[in-house]
């Protein structure tokens, strides 16, 4: 009953009406979908769908969005949606033929994994909520001196980006260990994150300048660089801290960077194909003869060389959709393939040990152990994401998918309380819950071991960064109590 209480009543009571209208509406409206668009009706695949869509939309509806203690159940099971049911959701779509191609055993083993990690993470996220009934003073309540926000926000990209430039483009010749570059990285985000902070609370136009000259900076980098990931940074960490400080999205900036990445893919998708791959060019040799790389991708941008509907779908599947990785770790146990019994599970804590003191420390990323061990790639040499659901299966089984999940949920329930937007909005605050969003969510599909001791890595960033920007105020951000109170 404690668990059921932790529950936002009122909340519970407003809109469980439409939860269950929503309910009824997507269930018909998948159903029709996939009696109208597949070749073959598959009423287990479409209950499997049905099933997992509405619990992953079942916060936004029984759960007050607006309190921090939920932004990151809100935002992480809706992404664990698109992990694990994107090829599915394809089918039914009619855009794709069914992903799932294994044996009704395989098939029904592996639904289990990902419903029961799905659930038991929910569990664990609402069990700590459930015997934290009061509110806690959390972590960083004190706001950040807005006067040095800017100057530190521009020098933590410069550095995150000169890290990033030295990996993708100078990794064979850099003389600095690839470790310890890769882990300042993050300080692009955490810039990014402060710049967009400090316009919002603000309206500051200089600011405004820096962060269109810094988008269209990563506009840029992402696209020769062969990643979309660092493309679109600003707009959406503008539309993220909207929605986790008000528990809304602005509707123009989402519906104009929608239009941007429409536009920006087809000349992406174009320039990936005819000049890194065709060509066979690392991202510094495209960039070396760019001339020639922007005449090669308007040359061929009209160029009907597959479906682009088919094109589309099976890039997005490919990229995204990481169930078949849960099948193969499921089909591989099962032919003999041994467990790991907690060895990956335990880099995390052997991470931590700089490798200058440990000569022979083991590599923490498992993306080619995982390749190796279940014989997936030729290449040895080639990263298989296990996924952090498939790591815990791979270890324990199914143990290990129950309590592997139920701590994921836990520990993102611990931070969200720590940092609960709705006791008081600080950047810093803004920053944990924005990092922990990037690594443990939407790196899911990453190594357990590595993503988690990259969390820690930020939270001793943002401490030490709280040591010099630290400035302590009688309230916090105007603007953000505004966002909080306004409910």
């Amino acid at each position: 009953m404690q668990f059921l209480e932790s529950m936002d009543v009122r909340s519970f009571n407003k809109n469980s009406g439409w939860f269950f209208f929503f309910f009824f509406t997507s269930s018909i409206t998948i159903f029709s979908l996939s009696i109208f668009n597949s070749s073959h009706f598959d009423f287990y695949r479409v209950c499997y769908v049905v099933i997992f869509f509405n619990i992953s939309a079942l916060p936004f509806f029984f759960m007050d969005k607006s309190k921090g203690r939920y932004v990151l159940m809100v935002i992480f099971l809706p992404l664990y949606f698109v992990l694990f049911c994107i090829g599915d959701f394809f089918s039914i779509l009619g855009i794709e033929d069914k992903l799932a191609k294994e044996t009704k055993s395989i098939e029904s083993a592996v639904d289990g994994i990902i419903i029961i990690g799905g659930v038991c993470y929910i569990f664990g996220y609402m069990f700590l909520i459930s015997i934290t009934k009061k509110k806690w003073k959390g972590w960083f309540s004190d706001e950040w001196d807005f006067k040095k926000i800017k100057i530190a926000g521009v020098l933590c990209w410069m550095l995150g980006t000169w890290a990033f430039i030295t990996i993708f483009f100078f990794k064979e010749t850099s003389q600095l260990p690839l470790s310890i570059v890769s882990n300042l990285k993050n300080f692009s985000l955490i810039g990014v994150i402060m710049l967009t902070y400090h316009y919002l609370s603000k309206n500051d136009k200089s600011t405004l300048f820096i962060l269109l000259f810094i988008g269209g900076g990563q506009l840029f980098l992402g696209f020769v660089a062969n990643t979309k990931e660092v493309s679109f940074i600003i707009p959406v960490v503008y539309l993220i801290i909207g929605f986790i400080s008000k528990g809304r999205i602005n509707k123009k900036i989402l519906v104009s960077l929608v239009a941007l990445m429409v536009v920006y893919i087809s000349f992406f998708n174009v320039y990936r194909l005819f000049v890194m791959q065709i060509n066979n060019k690392t991202p510094l040799q495209a960039v070396q003869s760019l001339s020639q790389s922007i005449d090669t991708v308007l040359s061929n941008l009209n160029t009907k060389h597959v479906d682009n509907k088919k094109k589309s779908s099976s890039f997005l599947k490919e990229r995204i959709e990481t169930r078949k990785y849960i099948i193969i770790l499921v089909n591989g146990i099962e032919k003999g393939v041994p467990t790991m019994d907690g060895y990956t599970l335990n880099l995390f804590f052997k991470s931590f040990i700089p490798r200058v003191f440990w000569p022979n420390k083991p590599e923490i990323s498992i993306g080619k152990l995982f390749n190796h061990e279940f014989n997936i790639s030729a290449s040895k040499l080639t990263y298989i994401p296990a996924t952090h659901l498939g790591e815990f299966y791979w270890n324990f089984k199914m143990p290990g998918v129950v309590v592997g999940m139920f701590f994921i949920g836990f520990f993102m329930a611990y931070i969200s309380k720590m940092t609960d937007l709705s006791v008081k909005v600080t950047l810093p605050r803004v920053i944990i819950i924005m990092m922990v969003i990037y690594i443990t969510c939407v790196r899911f599909e990453a190594d357990w071991a590595q993503q988690y001791s990259n969390v820690v890595r930020a939270l001793v960033i943002i401490y030490f960064l709280n040591l010099f920007l630290r400035k302590k105020v009688k309230k916090s951000n105007p603007y953000y109590e505004n966002l909080v109170d306004d409910k």
